[in-house]
């Protein structure tokens, strides 16, 4: 579907003038990076930027304009931590099926939080989720190691986003270290 959709997308560009002048590597970047991200697929800038070969901010540029001619701007803004969390996952070393399965209940237990309060669940606060997880159920995965796995994230952005989680449920990062999954699930907090 993605491919027979690409053809017609690209024609319609065309026909528009919607990316005139632009080399045909970066409009192609641009729109195959556009149609994964509304696809659902979880794809990272910094990633689709090196197998392209073309720089993220040419791709940004350039997707945002195409999203902007489709009307739908809202696939580039849209954010899914379920996704997110899963990538992370796949491509963590040595993951245990316990491990895997509570990160992602704890992610989408602290999604529902931050929607109901208003707040975005940023790829830092999820790198510090999964971090946490690790913490409470002993399968330590190093801060280093879920940011580079993440793509998008930074150790120092982690680390801050730590703070965040615990301040904005009410809690210290020790408070937090010292339960388990399913402590944390069922609100002993």
């Amino acid at each position: 579907d993605i491919r027979n959709s690409a053809k017609g997308y690209f024609i319609s560009l065309k026909n528009e003038h919607v990316l005139r002048g632009i080399p045909i590597e970066d409009r192609a970047a641009a729109l195959t990076y556009f149609m994964l991200k509304e696809a659902g697929v979880p794809v990272v800038l910094k990633q689709h930027s090196v197998y392209s070969k073309v720089s993220k901010s040419k791709i940004s540029k350039y997707a945002k304009r195409i999203a902007r001619f489709f009307r739908k701007s809202h696939i580039l803004s849209s954010h899914k931590p379920v996704l997110i969390t899963i990538s992370i996952l796949d491509k963590l070393d040595s993951v245990s099926p316990n491990y895997r399965s509570k990160s992602i209940r704890v992610v989408e237990h602290i999604e529902v939080f931050f929607n109901e309060v208003g707040k975005r669940y940023t790829t830092n606060l999820i790198c510090a989720t999964l971090w946490l997880v690790g913490q409470m159920e002993d399968e330590v995965h190093t801060q280093t190691e879920l940011v580079d796995k993440s793509g998008n994230a930074s150790t120092i952005g982690l680390r801050m986003a730590t703070k965040d989680l615990s301040n904005s449920l009410g809690l210290t990062k020790k408070e937090l270290m010292e339960m388990d999954v399913d402590q944390f699930l069922s609100g002993a907090y």
